[in-house]
């Protein structure tokens, strides 16, 4: 067999383009020229940058997406192609490019190809959510700030003037909530209006005796780990009394 026979009857070499190498063309780049009521009433279009192009709808539960059909075999696709060695308006699904169909330049080349750093259209939609995630999280993180100094301004700003109320003199409501079981009064003898410095005045006389008895409790504790750590036999009574004592040092 002469070596041009052998050229013209040899199997076609597959995976003989990879997709960063090809002219691509996506949904998202023709859909945005499509008007949004059009969309819900349309079953196909046809692309007016691209006459021998032909999206179609399908409706997948509440959602809407739109395909590409290949003019070759008339699959429905995301993404068209054209290779590189092909002039022209040649649009083409994944698989009709080449034979086997196209391959990424990671899985012909390696990882460390340069064809690798162009953009194929799946990694700008990953992109661009991610920009666009970064970008709600950027404005959630200032919007607490941003109520803060709404709330609060600044006196020194000529648009605002610093309150003449002071934080002590504010009044409050206080509604009394009675104990589970206990019969409550009517709600009008567990309303009261007083001021906040009031008001802290009487939350501290109420946890004064509450916080006597934490301290008696505290150096009862105390007392009472000294003695264990000095008198019992138990080496291991020893050992937690002191590190009852460490704990009680580092609260007190």
């Amino acid at each position: 067999m002469s070596l041009s026979r052998f050229q013209i009857n040899k199997w076609p070499k597959r995976h003989a383009h990879v997709v960063e190498a090809c002219q691509a063309l996506d949904v998202r780049d023709v859909l945005p020229s499509l008007d949004p009521p059009e969309r819900t009433t349309l079953q196909s279009w046809s692309v007016p940058t691209h006459p021998s192009l032909t999206l179609v709808r399908r409706d997948a539960g509440p959602f809407v997406r739109w395909w590409f059909l290949c003019p070759r075999c008339q699959r429905r696709c995301e993404t068209l192609f054209i290779p590189p060695d092909v002039s022209g308006e040649d649009w083409r699904c994944r698989g009709c490019v080449c034979h086997g169909g196209l391959v990424y330049a990671s899985q012909r080349h390696g990882h460390r190809h340069p064809l690798r750093q162009r953009l194929t259209p799946r990694k700008r939609v990953g992109r661009a959510k991610a920009a666009d995630r970064l970008r709600r999280e950027e404005v959630r993180a200032r919007r607490p700030r941003d109520t803060v100094r709404t709330m609060q301004p600044s006196a020194r700003s000529g648009d605002s003037e610093p309150s003449a109320v002071r934080v002590s003199d504010e009044k409050v409501i206080v509604i009394e909530v009675p104990r589970f079981g206990v019969e409550a009064p009517p709600i009008e003898q567990r309303v009261r209006v007083m001021s906040r410095a009031a008001l802290e005045e009487e939350q501290r006389a109420q946890m004064a005796p509450r916080n006597a008895l934490r301290a008696l409790l505290e150096e009862d504790a105390e007392w009472n780990a000294r003695f264990l750590r000095e008198h019992p036999e138990s080496r291991d009574v020893r050992v937690q009394a002191a590190r009852l004592l460490a704990r009680l040092s580092k609260r007190l």
